[in-house]
């Protein structure tokens, strides 16, 4: 007899759905729906409401929050939003099948913890697994903007909904080229309730002061807290910190000091939570986070501004739509980190195939 079950848990609600039955989920369907499909949502926001009739899973999870459950007479399908807001993980070995999200506590339970070799080294080269991978052979994750799709035997497999869109725009000058992205972030920013309370790192760089200059355009002073990494309040990061939050009226921000220690204490807490997802580049701010009481409804991180404004733009050889993986300087750092680390050559090729989905996802589609 097949087996699924279906475990969504947060802060904000719980959804728990068992299907244990012969000939998959015919005593499911509601035949009055359109397709003869029922819908199940779960939603971070109790003001988001999905009509079967009028808008498609994908459409609704472009705009909206949360996880939509697909069951017809034929498969189930499972949809995450376009960031994976929700982060959903499937584990599967014979008959038996479970969607989750709540990684620390699966990892409690019995289930087989053979290692995915290859999710393994992409994790020590990438400090995360590439794609769908995680640490464990029988585990995968979901991805943005994806849905699994279960058959009758419950095999699966992943379906991409929807890929971000870079357009290229052409500016005239630099000062139009400000504007505009002035104008995107004041978009963004001007967006956020002013009554949350939110929780962001300052160190002085580019990154966190348009952070804070622009969240200090439409959101309270006393509804932001602010924080420092460092290994000594002496660092010079420290002292930009201060003075770029003391030209904008806040206090100083609240200093971390960070320690060898800390950072394999947080490494094994967030391999547990996560299935090693979560890489040692999120320890410094997930160690503060358990190490002072903070009251914010949210975190802003600039994790991935040194990619767009620096990075990306400096490579010799990006990514582009004419050219081979091969020829990216992306493919050769990837050859150099799997030499530096002796990875073995069928692993190599594994993450290189690996490389190419994403590649292939961006660029071919």
């Amino acid at each position: 007899m097949n087996s699924l079950e279906i475990k969504i848990d947060n802060q904000f609600s719980k959804l728990n759905v068992e299907i244990q039955q012969e000939g998959f989920f015919e005593n499911r369907v509601i035949l009055n729906k359109p397709e003869n499909v029922e819908y199940v949502l779960f939603s971070l926001h109790k003001n988001n409401k999905f009509n079967e009739r009028l808008i498609s899973p994908e459409v609704f999870l472009k705009e909206h929050n949360g996880v939509i459950i697909a069951i017809s007479k034929d498969y189930l399908k499972v949809y995450v939003d376009k960031l994976r807001t929700v982060p959903l993980y499937i584990y599967k070995k014979n008959n038996e099948a479970m969607i989750f999200s709540d990684f620390s506590s699966f990892y409690e339970s019995s289930f087989d913890r053979d290692i995915d070799i290859v999710g393994f080294w992409e994790n020590l080269v990438f400090e995360n697994p590439l794609g769908d991978r995680t640490l464990f052979k029988y585990v995968k994750q979901f991805t943005f903007a994806s849905a699994a799709v279960f058959d009758k035997n419950l095999d699966y497999r992943f379906e991409k909904y929807w890929v971000f869109s870079l357009p290229k725009v052409n500016v005239k000058s630099e000062s139009e080229a400000v504007e505009g992205l002035n104008d995107k972030l004041s978009q963004v920013f001007s967006s956020f309730n002013p009554s949350s309370r939110y929780l962001t790192a300052i160190s002085g760089g580019l990154d966190s002061r348009l952070i804070l200059a622009l969240m200090s355009r439409f959101i309270p002073c006393d509804n932001i807290a602010l924080m420092t990494f460092g290994y000594d309040e002496r660092i010079r990061e420290y002292q930009y910190a201060k003075e770029v939050t003391e030209t904008f009226g806040y206090e100083k921000p609240v200093f971390h000091k960070l320690t060898p220690d800390s950072y394999t204490r947080c490494l094994k807490s967030l391999t547990r939570k996560s299935g090693g997802t979560i890489g040692i580049q999120h320890c410094h701010t997930y160690d503060f986070l358990h190490s002072n009481c903070i009251e914010s409804d949210y975190m802003i991180s600039a994790v991935y501004t040194d990619a767009l404004f620096g990075y990306a733009v400096n490579l010799k050889t990006k990514f582009d739509s004419n050219g081979a993986l091969e020829d990216t300087s992306q493919y050769n750092e990837v050859n150099k980190l799997c030499e530096k680390y002796c990875v073995g050559n069928e692993i190599v090729k594994k993450i290189i195939e690996d490389l190419r989905k994403i590649y292939d996802l961006w660029f071919r589609n």
